[in-house]
């Protein structure tokens, strides 16, 4: 396994991050005629939040923090459900 230069925690909640900007991406995309990226998004956002969900944190600030953003998570999938209800 390669070591992180910074705490895996860090790297963790970074990527908890990341929905944000691809929903504005996704939405984005959509607006622009591109049907097929926010499915694209959607089912990488969906395989994430499922590896998030599998995380063996239980306690902590970093599990307070992640259990946050899994619900951020959790609803950026359904604004790109909605986003592309009409295709």
């Amino acid at each position: 396994m390669t070591q992180l230069p910074f705490p895996a925690e860090d790297y963790v909640l970074g990527l908890a991050d990341l929905p944000g900007e691809l929903v504005r991406f996704a939405i984005n995309s959509l607006i622009a005629g591109d049907a097929m990226a926010p499915f694209a998004v959607r089912d990488f956002l969906y395989k994430l939040a499922i590896s998030m969900d599998e995380l063996p944190l239980r306690h902590g600030p970093v599990y307070e923090a992640l259990e946050h953003k899994s619900g951020v998570l959790h609803s950026s999938i359904a604004k790109i459900d909605q986003g592309t209800l009409c295709l």
